[in-house]
């Protein structure tokens, strides 16, 4: 059972309109056990100051959920909706909401979609103590509106190391291309801590730094890697090559590649025929089976040229792709 609860202000449910957010608050009072995903939306605006009584309904929601007895709650996701008030009160109240529902132990899957908090280092500390508290998570998206420092990466990094087991998938996305070197720098330093799962978009990784980091990571032997997603960055045909380069050194293919919708070809997203995927093609002509079982390149602009040398390769292939997105 799926529970979608908006903020005050905008008072409602989905997928059941019809019950009211007061209606939600009582099904997590009472620890219903067939709540398994809990979706909440913080409604923002430039103008809205939360009110004390929003204060003490969503501290209310918060300790529902924080609730030992709520063991069937595998999944949280809080979605920010508008621009961020200029009211410090509405991160501070953000912040003591994270910090009261931090206390439950059975979440497995935690997702901060766009959040345009004035200040987001206050917010990475807390996720950091849920983080540790909490060793049953496996699964953690942030997404931000605003990119996050230095010191942030080093806190939040610093949380994923200090827990016994590590996280297994992580999402970053608006992070911003120097905190995701940043990450990435940390990540090769320290095998043990990297996730089996990368998703990462929309942080301007480029050419550069940015994909000489991932394709350190990709080709670090001593990283168990699964899967890296990297959607919507800004990935050119040289970086394509690097990162093929970078795979084809593994003696183990990656079970998933996603680079959908990048700048590859030419600078432009989804023009300009087919350099970057004939790169990605040559990088593999000696070793077709380091190709990842299930490849996603669409959005490029790939072109005949280039899917003709991707097919000239992918056919040597010892075994099948499970999956091919073009």
């Amino acid at each position: 059972m799926e529970l979608s609860l908006l903020s005050p202000h905008n008072d409602g449910l989905r997928p059941d309109p019809g019950v009211k957010s007061q209606d939600v608050l009582r099904l997590l009072k009472a620890n219903d056990p067939s709540i398994d995903h809990v979706r909440i939306t913080f409604c923002f605006s430039k103008s809205l100051t939360f009110s004390e009584s929003d204060d003490a309904f969503f501290r209310d929601v918060g300790e529902a959920i924080a609730s030992p007895d709520l063991t069937k709650l595998k999944s949280l996701q809080f979605n920010f909706s508008g621009s961020p008030s200029k009211d410090e009160k509405n991160d501070h109240f953000f912040m003591r909401f994270l910090e009261t529902m931090s206390a439950n132990r059975s979440i497995e899957a935690f997702e901060i979609k766009y959040a345009n908090l004035n200040d987001i280092s206050e917010c990475i500390p807390r996720m950091g103590l849920f983080f540790e508290k909490n060793e049953k998570l496996k699964s953690f998206d942030l997404n931000l509106a605003r990119g996050a420092s230095e010191s942030d990466i080093e806190s939040l990094f610093s949380a994923l190391k200090s827990r016994s087991c590590p996280i297994e998938k992580i999402g970053l996305n608006r992070i911003g291309h120097r905190g995701i070197e940043q990450l990435l720098t940390l990540f090769n330093n320290d095998p043990g801590v990297t996730p089996k799962r990368i998703f990462m978009s929309w942080n301007w990784v480029e050419e550069g730094r940015g994909c000489r980091d991932v394709s350190r990571l990709l080709s670090n032997q001593n990283i168990d890697l699964e899967e890296v997603n990297l959607t919507d960055e800004q990935i050119d045909s040289d970086g394509f090559q690097r990162i093929a380069n970078a795979l084809a050194c593994r003696k183990q293919p990656l079970n998933s590649l996603v680079l959908r919708r990048n700048h590859s070809i030419g600078g432009n997203r989804g023009f300009g025929g087919s350099e970057g995927i004939i790169r990605f093609a040559q990088a593999f002509a000696s070793n077709p089976d380091t190709i990842p079982n299930n490849l996603c390149i669409s959005g490029n602009g790939i072109g005949p040229v280039g899917l003709q040398d991707l097919s000239n390769v992918l056919v040597r292939r010892s075994f099948p792709l499970e999956s091919l997105e073009v």
